[in-house]
């Protein structure tokens, strides 16, 4: 404080703490993936940990830019909220983490890191009670990965919340995509999305 001098340190005498901002850049690899069959392009944004919440939304945007500047035409995004239901009611993967709504006007959301909670008691003995009837609005499933060296588990999460599914039309843009190694995993979640689609 005596270094600030005498007007700075009279000013900042008041508060018991002074925090400071430091603007850290980080490089970050997006990818407009057009891939030789269908029609569905992949908008790949890199979200590094610390990120606001809406950095993805502004890659995207920039993504879908270049395809406008580049060809003239503005692609519209999927909705993948309908997935979500279409996901936890298939076989595919581990479902980790799921949020839901019940008819009875609960909403729950449950986290299960060792098993699948299609099949965890607690889970199943609930949704008994409510005659299976579960309105699925954000989960995360845990896939397989590896090679003959390495193993890994890749997780696709598709997030919204109990707001957004109250909606007459829910959406969902974004689908996020982490601990994978190898791109096979990701052309294997396009696969699986868009044949959910």
């Amino acid at each position: 404080m005596d270094d600030l001098g005498d007007g700075v340190a009279a000013a900042l005498s008041e508060f018991s703490a002074l925090y400071g901002t430091k603007l850290v850049r980080k490089q970050v690899f997006d990818v407009l993936w057009i891939p030789p069959q269908g029609n569905v392009i992949v908008s790949a944004v890199d979200c590094p940990k610390g990120m606001p919440a809406d950095f993805v939304s502004v890659g995207h945007a920039k993504l879908r830019r270049v395809v406008r500047d580049g060809v003239g035409d503005y692609p519209q995004p999927i909705n993948l909220f309908p997935s979500i239901e279409k996901i936890y009611r298939s076989t595919w993967g581990v479902v980790v983490e799921l949020g839901f709504l019940t008819d009875t006007g609960s909403v729950k959301y449950e986290r299960m890191r060792l098993d699948c909670l299609r099949t965890e008691p607690f889970h199943v003995g609930g949704k008994d009670a409510v005659d299976g009837v579960l309105h699925p609005f954000s989960i995360t499933i845990r896939l397989k990965g590896g090679d003959d060296e390495l193993s890994w588990e890749p997780e696709l999460s598709l997030h919204s919340s109990s707001t957004e599914a109250h909606n007459p039309v829910p959406s969902l843009y974004d689908a996020h995509f982490r601990s994978a190694i190898e791109v096979r995993d990701l052309k294997r979640l396009r696969k699986k999305l868009v044949a959910l689609i």
